[in-house]
């Protein structure tokens, strides 16, 4: 599958930043290159929603904080890119459905338990819950009501599994930078 690459100069220097994906075996990767030299490679699963790469970087003379930010489009299929110096936006696409920095935190403080029941359940399995029961409006009205309980609750646990990966990526890599 063709890679996807984002393009940024910043102050004479060229930042690139290379989405892989994989079918065979199914892994994404998303590599960081500042004039052509490779800086950080993040490797992980098709089925992380987001991914950061962090790091710190010394652009002639001075040392900079560098982010990229990796996840879907807003409002499309396809995979958008946002890069940060010093949490500043410098380029790449307008809108990403990447979390809150912030919010990731503060999530991750909490706990995996909590961030399942109040947004995992709420977000994802209800949703899913109620389009499986009108799929299966044919069932008895008790066996239906455990199917929306069933896909409900597995649909929510593994996408907060998911989303909760993504989330320790981040900090990992902030933290490893």
């Amino acid at each position: 599958m063709k890679d996807k690459i984002w393009t940024i100069e910043f102050k004479g220097h060229t930042i690139k930043v290379i989405n892989k994906l994989s079918f065979f075996p199914p892994k994404t990767s998303e590599l960081l290159e500042i004039d052509d030299v490779m800086i950080k490679e993040v490797k992980g699963s098709m089925f992380r929603l987001n991914s950061t790469i962090f790091t710190r970087y010394d652009f002639s003379g001075k040392e900079h904080e560098v982010e990229a930010r990796i996840a879907q489009k807003t409002g499309s299929n396809s995979t958008g890119c946002q890069v940060f110096i010093d949490g500043e936006f410098i380029g790449g696409d307008e809108c990403i459905q990447y979390p809150d920095p912030k919010k990731i935190e503060e999530q991750l403080e909490k706990g995996f338990l909590r961030y399942f029941v109040t947004t995992g359940i709420l977000t994802f399995g209800l949703p899913f819950g109620i389009i499986m029961a009108v799929i299966n409006k044919s069932d008895p009205l008790l066996t239906m009501a455990w199917k929306f309980v069933f896909h409900a609750a597995f649909f929510g646990l593994a996408m907060s599994y998911f989303t909760w990966r993504g989330f320790k990526s981040r900090r990992e890599s902030r933290d490893s930078a």
